[in-house]
């Protein structure tokens, strides 16, 4: 499947990253014979991984020699030449891409960081050469995808692509970059905990379950749960489970032509009459006049 990687060159590959967009030109696999490209420079970025073998890369008038695992990249306008060992002959993947600014409209902003790491891939005085023996797992997995083209085959490629710009990236940083700070669902894993709670109750208002089935599934025991919900919320479970089924039943009975017996089942009420009184200490209405006045309460003044 290694030959499929040639295939990848066919495909429309592309990649935002903050402020940054790279699109794949060419790529694909050399080697097991000996082999040599002359002095040439371009106008783009190429990566030259040697899965097996060895050779050297002459970049800025300098020798590198490379073996398995090495990557060495030739950045724009920069004159160089592969030369591969003749009897270890070299055997690389190759890929090529542009790396120019993101249109503003469509740039990810999660990824500002990340473009900014990305933009040192054009920076001429950086290492040509690493070691990244890692990176061939992901070659590997774009050649697979390629092979096989199952549904969603190219977007998966596109991925690994990203994957392969920012592990690249990362490793010809000069320096230790700061830590990403993402915006997070959640500030604190009780926060989690109360976010997932609470998805469960709206997930189960028509089931009858009981505090330990969400503290189950939120893998804490119900004391836990409880401390944990009420100091988020200011209420019990119980509590704001009642409002959410209250919300939904309101709902229901302005939305629908539900008989009110089977809007108390929809929201786990199977007894009417129990519903009804709930209902009531909730709006101060019955089901019926709340249908009847389209959710709207009047207060009558005495003349």
């Amino acid at each position: 499947m290694r030959e499929a990687f040639n295939d990848i060159s066919r495909l429309r590959i592309a990649t935002t990253l903050g402020s940054v967009r790279a699109e794949l030109l060419y790529c694909g696999i050399l080697g097991g014979k000996w082999w040599r490209n002359y002095l040439h420079v371009h106008s783009f970025i190429e990566n030259c991984y040697v899965s097996a073998g060895s050779g050297a890369f002459f970049v800025g008038g300098t020798q590198h020699e490379v073996a398995a695992g090495d990557l060495f990249i030739a950045r724009p306008g920069q004159p160089h030449e592969i030369v591969s060992s003749r009897s270890d002959p070299l055997n690389i993947y190759f890929w090529a891409h542009t790396l120019e600014p993101a249109d503003p409209r469509v740039a990810s902003r999660g990824d500002a960081l990340v473009g900014e790491l990305v933009q040192l891939l054009t920076n001429p005085a950086a290492a040509p050469v690493l070691k990244l023996p890692a990176l061939e797992a992901t070659l590997g997995l774009m050649a697979d995808e390629a092979a096989q083209r199952l549904p969603g085959y190219v977007r998966i490629i596109n991925d690994l692509f990203a994957r392969l710009l920012i592990d690249t990236a990362r490793a010809a940083s000069p320096e230790a970059f700061r830590a990403e700070v993402p915006e997070e669902r959640a500030r604190s894993a009780s926060e989690s905990v109360v976010q997932n709670a609470i998805q469960y109750l709206k997930d189960n208002l028509g089931r009858r379950f009981e505090v330990r089935d969400v503290a189950a599934q939120v893998n804490l025991s119900e004391r836990q749960l409880s401390r944990i919900f009420h100091h988020a919320t200011g209420t019990s479970i119980l509590a704001y489970l009642t409002r959410l089924r209250m919300e939904r039943a309101m709902q229901l009975l302005l939305q629908s032509e539900l008989p009110i017996k089977q809007v108390a089942a929809s929201v786990g009420y199977p007894d009417t009459h129990y519903f009804t009184t709930l209902f009531g200490r909730h709006t101060r209405s019955t089901p019926a006049a709340f249908r009847r006045s389209g959710g709207t309460q009047f207060l009558t003044r005495k003349r």
